[in-house]
């Protein structure tokens, strides 16, 4: 398993699935999550996956503020299980 896809996965779990997701972008310290249904979010799991450093809850989004940058060495978002 590489070093993102344990994060990748419980972010998504946490987040209410694939099928919550809206929208995803990211940017140098935070991957900003557009939802569908608040009541799937669990942000208080997600403050305690591992490296991740805080979590801001706006309407309609999660941001994850996160200790390791989102993209992979070939610069891809590690988010690959939003892919299947």
């Amino acid at each position: 398993m590489g070093k993102y896809t344990k994060m990748s996965q419980q972010v998504l779990e946490k987040v209410g699935g694939l099928s919550n997701i809206t929208f995803v972008e990211r940017c140098a310290t935070r991957l900003r999550i557009h939802y569908a249904s608040k009541s799937k979010v669990d942000v208080e799991a997600i403050k305690g996956i591992e490296n991740v450093v805080g979590v801001v809850a706006k309407t309609g989004q999660v941001q994850i503020i996160k200790m390791l940058c989102w993209r992979s060495p070939a610069g891809a978002l590690p988010m690959t299980v939003l892919r299947s």
